[in-house]
């Protein structure tokens, strides 16, 4: 049987503002890949975020 790959990842952030000001900076170089991966996934559910706050 070959199941689907699983995998995981794990991060702490010192602050919200500081995530926050990761997650919202246009000049960063992750942006564009975040957007094309969140436009190439759609809504078929295959990734999930979980955080607590």
């Amino acid at each position: 049987m070959c199941l689907p790959a699983r995998g995981g990842l794990i991060q702490y952030w010192r602050s919200f503002e500081d995530l926050e000001r990761f997650a919202r900076n246009l000049a960063d170089a992750h942006l564009k890949a975040w957007q094309r991966f969140n436009q190439a996934i759609g809504a078929d559910s295959s990734v999930g975020i979980w955080h607590e706050t």
